[in-house]
C-alpha cells in the first residue's frame, strides 16, 4: 500500500539533489491517460522516453533494483530524452538491506549522476 507521508518525504529528498526536478504524479497520470499509455507499455524505454518528451523533460533517470539474498543491487542511469544517449550511470550493492538504506543509496547514486 502507498504510504503518502513516506512518498512526500522521499520526493522532498530528491528535490534537494542539485539538478533533479521530479515530475508531479498527477501530471504524469494525466499524460498517460491522454496518450492512452498502459502500464505494460511503460516496460519499453522508448515509450518512457516519449513520455519524458511529452512532459517536457530534457533528461530522465531510470533505475533498477534487484534483491540478491540478504543484499540488494541498485542501478541508476541518466538518459538524454532527445537522443536516448546514456549520459551517466552508476550502481551499488548494499548489504543488510532495508528501505531507508536503499533510499539513501538511491539519493547518493542520483546525486553522483549530476556531479560527474
Amino acid at each position: 500500500m502507498l504510504n503518502i507521508k513516506k512518498e512526500v518525504k522521499n520526493i522532498k529528498r530528491l528535490n534537494e539533489i542539485q539538478g533533479v526536478q521530479p515530475i508531479e504524479r498527477t501530471r504524469l497520470v494525466q499524460v498517460l491517460e491522454e496518450q492512452a499509455i498502459g502500464s505494460s507499455e511503460l516496460a519499453s524505454e522508448k515509450t518512457r522516453l516519449r513520455l519524458g518528451k511529452l512532459l517536457g523533460a530534457k533528461e530522465m533517470i531510470f533505475g533498477a533494483f534487484q534483491i540478491l539474498g540478504e543484499n540488494a543491487r541498485i542501478d541508476v542511469r541518466l538518459v538524454d530524452v532527445e537522443t536516448s544517449k546514456v549520459i551517466a550511470a552508476d550502481g551499488k550493492v548494499i548489504d543488510g538491506f532495508d528501505a531507508e538504506k536503499a533510499m539513501k543509496t538511491v539519493e547518493a547514486l542520483v546525486a553522483g549522476l549530476f556531479s560527474g
